[in-house]
């Protein structure tokens, strides 16, 4: 067995950057020939997985971004995997955590 897939003997919070996976697919590029498409997937997949966080690009307009602009989700995106987030969190017994002033 792998020492990367053994299981540890405490768990560990994890977070992903599901951005990262997404490579940059040349042949299946998004509107805003990025590949902000691919993060909302794979942020779900990462918390069906365990994941206990992750880090996402948000940007009011992803296009006039000027760092990762291929890959920051709209707010809207952003609201809607939100919404999927905690509907997949809701059936593995787990929940969004809420910080900040908005929480």
């Amino acid at each position: 067995m792998s020492p990367h897939c053994r299981p540890s003997r405490w768990r560990r919070p994890s977070s992903r950057s599901p951005s990262r996976p997404a490579g940059n697919w040349s042949c299946c590029r998004s509107a805003r020939s990025g590949r902000a498409f691919a993060v909302p997937p794979l942020t779900l997949a990462a918390a069906a997985a365990g994941a206990d966080g992750a880090i996402l690009d948000v940007h009011i307009d992803p296009s006039s971004a000027l760092c990762d602009a291929d890959q920051a989700l709209t707010v809207e995106e952003f609201k809607s995997t939100m919404v999927d987030l905690e509907r997949i969190l809701a059936v593995l017994g787990r929940h969004v955590a809420r910080h900040g002033p908005h929480a």
